[in-house]
């Protein structure tokens, strides 16, 4: 009897632990993104805190890391278009990005903070990425989303739920067309 007493607290002590370096790792890649990023090490930064999302997406850090994934993206992004605008990286990273928000749009609210977080500061033609990429999803596209902008960078959001379905229906006509 205490022997299976004593192969049972082993058993429960190796889940256990297991389970604390599992839940500590999320923390670990938050601190060091937001270490790197307060460096300028975008890449870095970016990196951890991204890998949180792939590899974490339930954890409290996901959100948290949220906000700084978006600030390493915009400087990286910006690098890239300048540097490299045929890159495959603008592309595949502004779809992860708009993929990582589309998780905040829950019930009938608008996540301004994660919007603005991912949007201000970027080029105005970001603004017809997301539009592009929310077409297709009902639970986005029903935000009107306006911007003005300072010298082509988005300086103020605002939105607005509307029923929009011929704006909608033009919106993917015009997709089509392109």
């Amino acid at each position: 009897m205490h022997r299976r007493h004593g192969i049972v607290v082993l058993t429960a002590l190796i889940v256990a632990l297991g389970c604390a370096s599992i839940s500590v790792e999320p923390q670990r890649l938050l601190d060091q993104g937001r270490i790197d990023l307060d460096q300028q090490n975008l890449e870095a930064a970016y990196a951890a805190l991204t890998r949180i999302r792939k590899e974490y997406p339930r954890s409290p850090q996901s959100a948290e890391a949220f906000p700084m994934a978006a600030r390493a993206f915009q400087g990286l992004h910006s690098r890239a278009r300048n540097t490299h605008p045929d890159s495959p990286w603008i592309p595949e990273q502004t779809q992860f990005m708009f993929a990582w928000l589309e998780t905040y749009f829950v019930g009938d609210g608008f996540p301004m903070l994660q919007f603005e977080a991912l949007f201000h500061g970027m080029p105005r033609a970001f603004l017809g990425d997301y539009q592009a990429f929310a077409a297709t999803r009902p639970h986005l596209a029903r935000w009107n989303v306006e911007v003005t902008d300072d010298n082509g960078l988005i300086d103020e959001i605002s939105v607005q739920p509307d029923g929009r379905a011929e704006g909608l229906i033009q919106l993917r006509a015009d997709l089509r067309g392109q």
